[in-house]
């Protein structure tokens, strides 16, 4: 994800693609094709535009669609180990408060890692980067990265 300084991934209408970095893009793009398969809301998907022939499989989720342990059951089926959510702040918040079944029978986490990007920029309105009734997650900082002269972090944690 991306926000800005006070919190918000989103700016009016605004995609994060007309006021993210550069330096943002290239990590986000970067990742995507390291990954390779990537979960993403409906509006998200539409906002961003028809991509264009990357070799990037994108699972596009709706309300009326599979839940979000659906989708992960669907793909570690297929054989994938990980899946990038690039999402907004509705389907960000119904990956973190759905717990998948283990083998073992205790439940774990659909969200192992984030990226997060911060902007230097306010906006002083917006969606926050996760929207869900009771949402609690812990996080570990890993690392934190300067992206640009400007000021842009690019923050790796991991959830607990």
């Amino acid at each position: 994800m991306v926000v800005s300084l006070d919190g918000k991934s989103t700016k009016a209408d605004e995609s994060p693609n007309l006021w993210a970095s550069v330096e943002d893009h290239g990590f986000f793009n970067d990742l995507k094709k390291k990954i390779g398969v990537v979960i993403v809301g409906r509006k998200t998907y539409e906002a961003a535009g028809k991509p264009h022939g990357d070799g990037i499989r994108r699972i596009v989720m709706s309300r009326d669609g599979p839940t979000p342990r659906e989708v992960i059951a669907d793909l570690e089926n297929r054989g994938y180990k990980e899946a990038l959510l690039v999402g907004g702040s509705e389907i960000n918040g119904a990956f973190f408060s759905s717990e998948g079944g283990s083998a073992s029978g205790g439940r774990r986490k659909l969200i192992n890692e984030i990226y997060l990007t911060i902007e230097p920029k306010i906006f002083g309105a917006g969606l926050p980067i996760a929207q869900a009734m009771g949402l609690d997650v812990s996080l570990k900082l890993i690392k934190i990265t300067q992206l640009n002269a400007q000021g842009t972090l690019l923050l790796h944690y991991h959830v607990q």
